[in-house]
């Protein structure tokens, strides 16, 4: 009996045949414009599908992540000398490390699925072009095609499945993931900030508070910054080291975890082995960055609001630095999910590493969140909306959501590759086939372009090609900028992801609907209590049929039912609890 080929991910683009191929994922299965169809042929069933599979797998990681870190943190100590808290690795590696086990376990679970034997080609690689230099780049990288790839193979070289494959080897190389780093413009700001450090570094080495990425405005940051003698952005002007990975200091490091096999000493390995420049071979150079920047070595506060928490090394360095040193970290919330869903990392590790943590409206009963509210104010959008005549006001605007090909960190409303899937070529094309014709020449797709990997790609699914070849006339935005001119053109916007852009639209209270297809059983009895009236009063929507019935029934009365009182009363209460 012919073997079927197994297809980790779509190298190349090509094209594979039908009968003797079988995909890991629906990733592999995106839109190709240049054939002008959806590349689909037998693929694997994501175990995450299943709502309570993924909630005991997401408990199982954690577990694992918590014992991984302290392993991680008594390795590195030791390697640099030195003697930081779980709290300072937490800070510095924490997101990493768990994004890395997320996507180990995930690559695990699916080889363990495969029961009979596959073909598979092995290619070529250089290592050293698939370790990432932050958890920026690898976040970027890891949702290439082509380090994906890469990690399957390394893992069947590392992880006992060799006996499931039969190996064809191939004279050619996986190439170099494609990622497209933004270089920062000399702006005369940060001219400035470079000549105020020089000249009055240690002005900046004596403030008690240091700001930074607040989301507090232009205005209200120049306030906060003087009132506290921080004359300018704290990090504007340093840039991270280049390094190149140390595989022989990597395999002495990992050396002591091959001898026993097993899951666990197999994943601290991995993590070595791929453990990102910035937290081994750069760390001492990381240091010296942040000495150029004349901080205080100890503020009494660091306040921030940002993902650069996870996204800047230079800028969480100099955190755990200070942490460890006991300043207090305050964190605002900066995510429209936080504080929702029944399962999210990135909250518990905020809350976590943190003092105190500001939230927009939402309570726990933990001594360290406070009830804030928003930091930023948006009603300038509402402001300027009422200055544009009402008859002006007639788009539909359909807000989609950048989601990834492949899986990093967990959340309950991760959609898992065959609803990422559904989500991009079902949902999309049924929801705009179903609004009327009338209403449909005036809708306008906000699409998101990610230019650091997948220039209007959507993460490589292809979304606007895909319309396109389904409504020719189908009108796309994709700009940052477009955004705020547009919805305040808009009679109404249509979310269709639980995230800033609905909160945002709510607070400035904008006629707002929220599609969340595949979402059960996600949120927090809290937000599903709340979710359950916003469903009510028709501001909430699991399905688009009748979310296309309502906005059909409704559309020249729009205006009428978002101002009545239910709908007022529920919006009203959504934003007091969660975009205060």
């Amino acid at each position: 009996m012919q073997n079927n080929y197994l297809v980790p991910s779509l190298l190349n683009n090509k094209t594979f045949n039908k009968q003797n191929h079988i995909m890991l994922g629906h990733w592999c299965a995106s839109y190709q414009p240049e054939k002008k169809k959806l590349v689909e042929y037998k693929i694997l069933d994501h175990p995450w599908g299943n709502q309570k599979r993924f909630e005991k797998d997401f408990i199982k990681i954690q577990t694992i992540y918590e014992k991984i870190l302290k392993k991680a943190q008594l390795i590195l100590n030791d390697h640099f000398g030195i003697n930081n808290s779980t709290r300072f690795w937490r800070i510095l590696i924490g997101p990493w490390i768990n994004a890395f086990i997320t996507i180990y376990f995930e690559k695990i679970i699916l080889l363990k699925k495969i029961k009979k034997k596959k073909k598979i080609n092995i290619y070529k690689y250089k290592k050293n072009l698939f370790i990432a230099n932050d958890f920026k780049n690898f976040m970027f990288m890891t949702s290439t095609d082509e380090w994906n790839y890469y990690f399957f193979l390394e893992l069947i070289k590392e992880a006992n499945f060799k006996s499931k494959f039969l190996i064809r080897k191939r004279n050619s190389f996986i190439k170099k993931p494609r990622v497209i780093l933004k270089v920062e413009k000399t702006t005369l700001f940060l001219y400035l900030n470079k000549i105020f450090n020089f000249f009055f570094g240690f002005l900046k080495k004596k403030q008690k508070i240091v700001f930074f990425n607040t989301y507090l405005g232009k205005y209200r940051n120049i306030f906060l910054y003087l009132k506290n003698f921080q004359f300018f952005s704290a990090f504007a002007s340093e840039e991270s080291p280049k390094n190149q990975p140390n595989f022989n200091l990597r395999e002495k490091l990992a050396a002591k975890f091959s001898k026993k096999k097993s899951l666990e000493n197999h994943l601290i390995r991995l993590i070595l082995m791929n453990l990102p420049i910035d937290y081994l071979e750069n760390f001492e150079k990381i240091e010296t960055s942040i000495k150029k920047l004349n901080l205080p070595k100890t503020p009494i506060a660091i306040f921030t609001s940002s993902s650069s928490l996870y996204m800047d090394s230079i800028q969480q360095r100099y955190i755990a630095e200070s942490i460890e040193r006991r300043s207090k970290l305050i964190i605002g919330q900066h995510g429209g999910n936080y504080g929702n869903f029944k399962q999210n990392f990135f909250d518990g590790h905020e809350i976590k590493i943190s003092d105190y943590f500001l939230t927009w409206g939402w309570k726990k009963n933990s001594r360290k969140i406070k009830n804030l509210g928003r930091l930023i104010d948006i009603n300038h959008v509402l402001r300027e909306k009422e200055k544009i005549y009402k008859n002006d006001r007639n788009t539909l605007l359909l807000v989609t959501a950048p989601m990834r090909k492949y899986v990093r960190g967990l959340q309950s409303y991760n959609l898992f590759t065959k609803q990422v899937y559904d989500y991009y070529y079902k949902f999309f094309p049924n929801f705009i086939s179903a609004v009327s014709d009338k209403i449909r020449k005036n809708l306008v797709l906000r699409a998101y372009e990610i230019p650091e990997i997948h220039p209007k790609t959507e993460w490589g699914w292809n979304l606007q090609a895909f319309l396109i070849s389904k409504f020719k006339n189908i009108q796309i935005s994709e700009k940052q900028t477009d955004y705020y001119p547009m919805i305040k053109k808009s009679k109404l916007t249509v979310c269709t992801y639980f995230a800033t852009v609905f909160f945002e639209s709510m607070s400035a209270n904008i006629p707002t609907i929220l599609i969340l297809p595949y979402s059960y059983n996600i949120f927090n009895n809290e937000t599903d209590r709340i979710m359950k009236r916003l469903k009510k009063a028709n501001i909430f929507f699991t399905d688009y049929k009748s979310a296309a019935k309502f906005i059909n029934s409704n559309w020249n009365n729009i205006d009428s039912w978002w101002n009545n009182k239910k709908t007022q009363t529920e919006k009203n209460n959504f934003t007091k609890n969660y975009s205060k």
